[in-house]
């Protein structure tokens, strides 16, 4: 009786399976742009996803565990598949995977991908596969209709730093839609719009992409896809297309056989970098935080690459990006003070002097009043029992009422951010580390207020690793986020800035030195204010709302920040975010860091082409649509304004610090603490390159003069003078004889200074030669390396010179 029933059931739940639609499977999934990502930075994931069956809603789910964070973070986003279907989704990633090689290129696992019920039941999942790009790289995207004319455009390095150089290709009509998935590129190429218009959330993108401080670079081939909105962007118009064999401006005599193709262009505004301003070749303007370029010319083109100095020229125009303050949301990141910040301002606040005072005098001022009021009643001395009795009911009730506060500590969303805006401009962008400490287990909810903003995992020691979700529809947001009893969870974001008024900085430089202009337009007055120019540090007095600051003949570099002698909580934690941009230098015979570490800092730490003012605020700048629940919020943020300069002739004067340097000598990266700080134990030297300041004209040298401080018992210096085109190829030693040899007691004056600078040339290179002095040839192999060391600290040339 038992087995037909047994059967029956059987037959019954096969038939039901068999009933049960395929469910959708994931076809394909890969990350970045033709498979190449940015390291630790947004990116898209491109997930293919076939539907066999009827109309589903899913959830996609991407999960990895950061190698920098130590996180597990989930992406995630809603999916609808219509019946037999097979469609794409795209959604923007942060990969932190273990950094590689930076000249290999290797596909590697980058998320694990899983598509779901929006439940418990995954229906498919798979691996997302990549190409890392090193966190370092110049990273260039190509967006053209051929990529032919760039493949020359490989195994070199770009600006100053040397960095490593990377690129991605995309269609015009593939360029992307989300503003996060540009952030990982330091340069945008565009043309190719013959057949391709971009729509406006492609132009929406682009915009942002600029504001926030990309380069953008137009080619003649993009001139019939361009929109009005475009076109507000660009500093000209392209008009009459037509080929040519030369191009004098840019390549000089150089004939291009098969002709390239070239537009005129129509300078509206910005710069001419190259030609005249009535004939310009390449056009140049400052746009948010970025910067956009035109070229009359096909540079992408395989005939203008069969010029031999194509890729040099590539090389420069790519070296120009702008890199001011770009990667400071990733030195917070990396930066040990930045926890500490973020910590201190999660402490409970206290009455200041000033609180404490003011209590005092009122409460006495109370007092004093109920004994005036008891000399006018029948019995006067009963005012000193009600004075008496009122002074106990007054401090039981502050007893209790401070006790109580302080036994309910309150959740704060802490904040410590760098806000960058250019000169006179209401626009800027905010890079920030945030801090959600809550006093008891909690879990929050954080939403961005717009889909240009970008919130990402802060590093973690916990075991095993947290959780953190981020759901992205139209833009991001953080769910679930959870932080456990007096703890501190951090998040690193960026997002533009809408709501600033930047000061405007003006400079000028001339035969006594430098001049600057400081105005504030904001409602907020300018705390602790400070301007940097390259090495050159001027401290200023706060300047009030709607004033104006002017100074002029400054040619001493302060060193110095700070105006303020007195050490208050505030300044402390301003010292500590100031560490973590602008370190002091460590003085020690060997240093130990890491060749990532070195690598990351000087590279990635920001020039500063132009003069910047920086300032102190107390108000948080990070925009977030919603916290839930919602938290107090504190902030110590530092705000920097890149300025202009103007070089006022004939004569010049550049003080020690204004000139941009450079380390010629690869040995001597291991002595170096910072620009123009070295150290060690051994004896070495050191070649520094010095450059006149960018848009500076040419001089000819009257006065050189050398600045530096030596420290050392057992070692001593010697000081060559060289022009900046001296061949150092080889080693150093041989080539002393044939540089000049000046004084090694400082300010060492240079004699007959006109022979290293003229007209025509842009540097100057100074080389220190470090031996042993006759104290530390008696020590002998007795020396310990450790306990004799050599310092050079503030190695600076001063510069005048004429423009005729």
């Amino acid at each position: 009786m038992l087995r037909p029933v047994l059967f029956a059931l059987a037959l019954a739940f096969t038939s039901v399976a068999l009933a049960q639609p395929e469910p959708p499977r994931i076809k394909n999934a890969q990350a970045g742009f033709s498979g190449q990502f940015r390291n630790r930075h947004w990116t898209p994931l491109r997930v293919d996803i076939e539907n066999a069956g009827p109309a589903r809603t899913g959830l996609l789910v991407a999960e990895l565990e950061g190698t920098f964070t130590k996180q597990r973070v989930q992406f995630s986003r809603p999916v609808f598949l219509p019946a037999q279907s097979v469609r794409q989704f795209e959604f923007p990633i942060l990969p932190d995977s273990r950094p590689g090689q930076p000249d290999k290129i290797r596909f590697d696992k980058v998320v694990s991908v899983k598509l779901t019920d929006g439940g418990l039941r995954t229906w498919s999942q798979t691996e997302a596969i990549g190409s890392q790009v090193a966190e370092d790289a110049f990273f260039l995207l190509i967006c053209d209709a051929s990529f032919s004319g760039y493949r020359g455009l490989r195994e070199m390095t770009v600006g100053a730093e040397k960095r490593v150089f990377a690129r991605a290709q995309a269609a015009p009509k593939n360029l992307p839609r989300r503003p996060l998935d540009l952030r990982g590129f330091d340069a945008l190429v565009l043309g190719g719009l013959t057949e391709t218009e971009l729509s406006p959330l492609q132009l929406a993108a682009v915009r942002d992409y600029v504001a926030v401080g990309g380069h953008l670079i137009v080619l003649p081939s993009a001139a019939p896809g361009i929109t009005p909105t475009l076109a507000e962007l660009l500093p000209g118009t392209f008009v009459s297309p037509q080929r040519v064999e030369t191009l004098p401006a840019v390549a000089g005599e150089f004939i291009f056989t098969n002709g390239v193709n070239v537009a005129r262009l129509i300078a509206e505004r910005g710069e001419t970098l190259a030609g005249t301003r009535e004939r310009p070749w390449v056009l140049s303007r400052n746009a948010g935080a970025g910067r956009v370029t035109m070229l009359a010319f096909d540079a992408g083109s395989e005939e203008f690459n069969v010029w031999p100095g194509a890729k040099d020229y590539w090389r420069e125009l790519l070296g120009n990006a702008p890199q001011f303050l770009h990667h400071a949301d990733r030195l917070l990141a990396r930066a040990p003070q930045t926890e500490r910040v973020l910590a201190s301002l999660s402490g409970i606040k206290v009455l200041s002097r000033h609180g404490v005072l003011l209590y005092l005098a009122g409460v006495c001022g109370g007092l004093l009043l109920v004994l005036a009021a008891a000399r006018f009643t029948a019995r006067p001395e009963r005012g000193w029992a009600v004075a008496g009795g009122l002074a106990l009911v007054t401090a039981i009730a502050t007893v209790t009422m401070a006790a109580r506060w302080k036994a309910t500590p309150e959740p704060f969303l802490n904040e410590v951010y760098v806000a960058t805006a250019r000169s006179g401009e209401d626009v800027g962008r905010v890079q920030a580390a945030l801090g959600l400490f809550s006093p008891t287990e909690q879990a929050f909810h954080l939403q961005t207020s717009t889909d240009t903003a970008a919130l990402g995992p802060g590093r973690s020691a916990l075991t095993p690793p947290e959780l953190f979700r981020l759901d992205y529809e139209a833009r991001l947001s953080v769910s679930n986020l959870a932080v456990r009893a007096d703890d501190l969870r951090t998040l690193i974001g960026r997002a533009p800035q809408t709501t600033v008024r930047a000061p405007v900085l003006r400079m000028s430089i001339g035969a006594e030195g430098l001049s600057l202009v400081v105005s504030n337009r904001s409602d907020a007055p300018l705390s602790g204010p400070f301007l940097k120019f390259n090495r050159f540090i001027v401290p200023l007095p706060d300047v009030a709302p709607g004033a104006q600051l002017e100074k002029s003949g400054l040619s001493v570099n302060a060193h110095s920040v700070s105006t303020e002698l007195l050490r208050s909580t505030r300044q402390q934690e301003r010292e500590r975010l100031r560490e973590a941009f602008f370190p002091a230098p460590v003085y020690s015979g060997d240093l130990a860091m890491t060749y990532d570490e070195r690598r990351f800092q000087k590279l990635l730490r920001g020039r500063e082409p132009l003069p910047v003012l920086f300032s102190w605020s107390d108000t948080p700048a990070f925009p977030l649509a919603a916290i839930e629940p919602s938290v107090a919020r504190r902030a110590v943020g530092l705000l920097a304004v890149e300025g202009s300069i103007e070089f006022t002739g004939p004569t010049l004067l550049l003080p020690p610090g204004v000139m941009p340097l450079q380390l010629r000598n690869l040995g001597a990266h291991a002595f170096e603490r910072s620009e123009g700080c070295f150290a060690s134990g051994r004896p070495g030297q050191v070649a520094l390159e010095f450059s006149l300041p960018p848009g500076c004209p040419s001089l000819t040298a009257q006065e050189l003069t050398v600045h530096f401080e030596f420290r050392g018992a057992a070692f001593q210096p010697a000081v060559y003078v060289a022009q900046g085109d001296f061949n150092m190829q080889g080693e150093l030693q041989q080539f002393l004889a044939r540089m000049e040899k000046i004084s090694a007691t400082p300010p060492a004056r240079v004699p007959e200074p006109s022979r290293f600078l003229k007209a025509g040339a842009r540097s100057v290179i100074v080389l220190v030669d470090i031996a042993y002095s006759a104290e530390g040839k008696k020590l002998g192999t007795s020396m310990n390396p450790n306990l004799h060391t050599w310092q050079l600290r503030d190695l600076d040339l001063e510069l005048k010179g004429t423009t005729q």
